[in-house]
């Protein structure tokens, strides 16, 4: 028997003295030096399902993993500590239910915002699978101001409750060999659980639309004959992002003719009495620009969309905020690529997304072996590559992380920024690959499997 006493208890009261009572009175192989988001899976609330009361009640909810990746059925329940740990635990235990766990294996301490434990508990097992009203959830519940141990003599708790999380066990287990038979959906399933979806944190824009990027986006060579010809041309040109090179992390930014719709913005023509005049107005403000778009008018004059008020206007607004400061932008066509910029830059083509952030981690997560695979994986369609978009990355799961380890990572992207062509920018992938690997807690196997689903 595992001895728990009010003194056990008491001395329970951060991560830390809880770490030291899993692994002391609980007998867990935790490594030392490992913190306690090192030995956790996180489910969130969008995983458990928890919407409403539930969410505002459970602060977050662990799976310890000793082994990266490797679940042991106990779980660390963080809650406010209004509702009673019997109706925190129950809903959980059956949300976990619906992915496949057996309640009746797994083992729940309910802890404070503090991590002091106010509960232990487990399901007995039960027969009839969803009639939750009717299981029997043994809680041994303590209180944090006297310690005491209010269900009798039962704080005793048996050992063999406990399953099996010896080192040996999920050492052989994490190097399972990779492939088909691996459970390609087990894996899915389990980055679902343990992640968030991505527009949790982030809003996802779209790209601005030309009709015709061949007269509005312009090289950095022609952008120097327009001002050369007339420098009030530089007014009305601006910088613009998009996919311009099959390699990832910095793309060179192009140049854009800027002319919003009349419809928003005052133009010296917006108020001409016809388009003929509104042309020769636009000629005498603008000779050089003009003279670049009349060699496109016929196109410019066809376009179906994105036609402001005027062949050479665009449908657009003046200002896109979205598309201010840092940002990460990537193109939904294969080969899915991600890109920063830091500058106000415009995002242009309908094929290339944006989210607003100088998160670099997040960076390195979309040019990872392990996204590609996923990407491959969950969003490919028969005999076709993944594409990349707005409805598919929303939902990509999110996973939480410590600031060391997002410094770690976010450190390594900024030595790629600096020089993306440089020699060593494979050997920093690949050091990258690993940190995400770790991040999303994938065990031998799993890499392996990804691995080889990447290289071919």
């Amino acid at each position: 028997m595992i001895k728990i006493t009010r003194d056990d208890i008491q001395k329970i009261y951060d991560e830390s003295s809880l770490m030291k009572f899993l692994k002391e009175k609980l007998n867990l192989p935790i490594p030392e030096g490992l913190n306690f988001e090192e030995i956790t899976s996180n489910f969130s609330n969008f995983a458990l399902g928890f919407n409403g009361y539930m969410a505002d009640q459970v602060l977050d909810c662990q799976e310890i993993s000793i082994s990266s990746g490797q679940p042991s059925g106990i779980f660390i329940v963080r809650c406010k500590g209004e509702a009673t740990p019997a109706l925190i635990l129950r809903n959980v235990a059956q949300s976990l239910g619906r992915w496949g766990r057996n309640p009746a294996d797994l083992r729940f301490f309910c802890v404070n915002r503090h991590f002091q434990p106010t509960a232990f508990a487990y399901l007995n097992d039960f027969e009839i699978e969803g009639e939750w009203h009717s299981i029997v959830l043994n809680i041994l519940q303590w209180t944090q101001d006297n310690t005491f141990i209010n269900i009798r003599s039962e704080h005793e708790i048996c050992d063999t409750i406990f399953p099996d999380v010896s080192t040996d066990k999920q050492n052989n287990e994490s190097v399972m060999p990779a492939g088909k038979s691996f459970s390609i959906e087990n894996l899915l399933e389990k980055l679902e659980n343990i992640g968030t979806p991505l527009s949790t944190y982030w809003e996802i824009h779209k790209g601005i639309n030309t009709g015709c990027n061949k007269a509005f986006v312009i090289e950095k060579s022609k952008h120097q004959e327009l001002i050369n010809e007339d420098p009030k041309s530089d007014d009305i040109i601006e910088s613009k992002v998009g996919k311009f090179q099959e390699s990832r992390w910095k793309s060179e930014l192009k140049r854009l003719i800027w002319i919003p719709s009349s419809k928003f913005k005052k133009w010296p023509w917006s108020n001409a009495r016809s388009e003929l005049e509104a042309e020769e107005i636009f000629e005498q403000t603008y000779p050089a620009i003009f003279n670049h778009l009349n060699e496109y008018k016929n196109d410019l004059k066809n376009r179906q969309s994105c036609k402001g008020e005027f062949y050479w206007e665009l449908s657009q607004r003046e200002h896109y905020p979205e598309f201010n400061g840092p940002k990460i932008f990537f193109y939904n066509k294969p080969p899915i690529l991600a890109f920063y910029d830091e500058s106000d830059a415009i995002v242009v083509n309908g094929f290339v997304h944006c989210i607003r952030t100088d998160d670099l981690s997040l960076l390195a997560i979309l040019n990872s072996k392990f996204f590609e695979w996923y990407a491959k994986t969950k969003w490919s369609k028969k005999d076709e590559k993944a594409t990349l978009n707005k409805t598919n990355l929303k939902d990509f799961p999110i996973v939480a992380i410590t600031e060391t380890q997002k410094t770690e990572i976010s450190d390594l992207v900024e030595l790629i920024l600096d020089d993306f062509n440089s020699a060593d920018v494979p050997d920093l992938e690949e050091e990258l690959d690993k940190l995400i690997y770790d991040l999303y807690k994938l065990t031998s196997g799993e890499i392996k499997l990804i691995e080889e689903e990447t290289n071919k």
